[in-house]
């Protein structure tokens, strides 16, 4: 139901989503990953899985 609404008012406005449950993430437009603070990783669902690197190693676990 959250994720429902989310999806709906990204239709017309920006959306910052912050989770830990990277199901989530695959609807974004961008992803950000940070490690220390920093972000170190940013693309979309397709572009972080291809690259192999932070993101890829989280949704492989």
């Amino acid at each position: 139901m959250i994720l429902q609404t989310i999806k709906e008012l990204a239709q017309t406005k920006t959306v910052l989503m912050i989770t830990h449950k990277l199901e989530n993430t695959k609807i974004a437009d961008v992803i950000n990953i940070m490690d220390g603070g920093r972000i170190c990783e940013s693309g979309t669902y397709t572009e972080l899985i291809s690259k192999k690197g932070m993101y890829y190693s989280l949704t492989t676990r």
